[in-house]
């Protein structure tokens, strides 16, 4: 389900799941709440969603 005030590309999540966006800024938010990351957690979580289910490598 789309949810038009968060943006293109933006889906809603049930309560409890963990919602990644990787268009535009990478950004991650669990139960509706943003998670910090930093430059490396950003390089990371990215490599590891568009591996999609696969293993990822780093550097």
């Amino acid at each position: 389900m789309v949810n038009a005030a968060a943006g293109a590309g933006a889906r809603s999540a049930p309560d409890g799941a963990v919602r990644v966006r990787i268009l535009g800024p990478v950004s991650l938010e669990a139960d509706g709440r943003r998670i910090g990351l930093g430059p490396q957690q950003r390089v990371l979580l990215a490599a590891l969603v568009l591996a999609g289910g696969q293993a990822a490598r780093h550097g």
